[in-house]
């Protein structure tokens, strides 16, 4: 009997920049099979953002999906630096994407801000 074993890669990212990656093993007969992806948003606007505070976005994938990957957009109109992505990560139970932006630095009233957040989502099948 011949057996074939597959090593499947995790990579994380780290706040700071830096990446660490786990490798798994699994026998062929406990791996799933990836369908076909598409993508999934969840848009959070106010027209009046306030200086220091957050602003978070969940992009939730159908219950027989996974969230495969994700990430974050912020549509403002204050020039680069001012709103800053804090938080781009699948959620717990892969279900979503999680993604939010705060300001970075005090803000005058009045201005607008749209965060976006993205899940690319694929059912799984046995």
């Amino acid at each position: 009997m011949r057996m074939t074993i597959v090593t499947a890669l995790t990579v994380t990212a780290i706040a700071a920049g830096a990446v660490t990656a786990t490798a798994a093993q699994a026998a062929p007969s406990q791996l799933r099979s990836l369908g076909a992806t598409h993508i999934v948003t969840s848009t959070v606007s106010t027209p009046s953002a306030i200086s220091g505070a957050n602003y978070p976005a969940t992009a939730t994938c159908a219950d027989t999906e996974q969230a495969v990957g994700g990430g974050v957009s912020i549509q403002t109109g204050f020039p680069p630096g001012v709103f800053a992505v804090i938080q781009s990560q699948p959620s717990i139970d892969g279900k979503s994407w999680v993604g939010s932006a705060a300001t970075a630095q005090k803000i005058p009233s009045g201005r607008s801000l749209t965060v976006t957040t993205y899940a690319v989502c694929a059912p799984f099948g046995v």
